[in-house]
C-alpha cells in the first residue's frame, strides 16, 4: 500500500519543485506542507461551500484560484492529491 507521503510525491513534480527552491528539499517540503493546510485545504472548503449554495460564480473563483496555487507547487495529478488527503 503506497503511503500518504508517496501520493503526495506523485501528485506533485517533486523533482522540479525542488529544483525551483535551489536545490532544498527541506524548504519544498515546508511550503508544501504550507499550501496543504493553508490553501489547499480552505480552497476545498469554499469549492464545496458555494456548490452547496449554488453560487456559480464564487465556486469559479474558488476553482481558479486552487488551480494557480496548484500550479505554483507544480501539482501535476490533482485527483492523486485529492485522494491523499482522504
Amino acid at each position: 500500500m503506497v503511503d500518504r507521503e508517496e501520493k503526495v510525491k506523485t501528485a506533485i513534480n517533486w523533482e522540479l519543485g525542488v529544483e525551483q527552491f535551489g536545490g532544498d528539499e527541506e524548504m519544498f517540503e515546508t511550503m508544501v506542507g504550507k499550501f496543504e493546510s493553508l490553501t489547499f485545504k480552505e480552497g476545498l472548503k469554499n469549492l464545496h461551500d458555494s456548490a452547496i449554495q449554488k453560487d456559480w460564480k464564487q465556486f469559479r473563483h474558488h476553482a481558479h484560484t486552487l488551480k494557480g496555487a496548484s500550479a505554483y507547487y507544480f501539482v501535476i495529478n490533482s485527483k492523486s492529491l485529492l485522494i491523499s488527503f482522504i
